[in-house]
């Protein structure tokens, strides 16, 4: 009986590696699919604070598309 309780505790503390292990690399997967989304992004503020080029004014666009 003893020997049965034993294997149950092994068999428990397995699992429960098994379980941190899987957490672990899911957090992982996570953290890494975090930095490529933020490292394609752009910040507003940085856009905000780029010289802003304007491709054509709206005196140009009267000009281009008169009636």
């Amino acid at each position: 009986m003893n020997n049965f309780e034993d294997y149950k505790v092994h068999i428990q503390y397995t699992f429960n590696a098994f379980c941190k292990v899987v957490i672990r690399h899911a957090a992982i997967d996570i953290i890494l699919k975090l930095r490529r989304r933020w490292e394609r992004e752009v910040s507003l503020d940085y856009l905000m604070n780029e010289k802003f080029v304007q491709l054509a004014g709206p005196e140009q666009l009267e000009d281009i598309f008169w009636f």
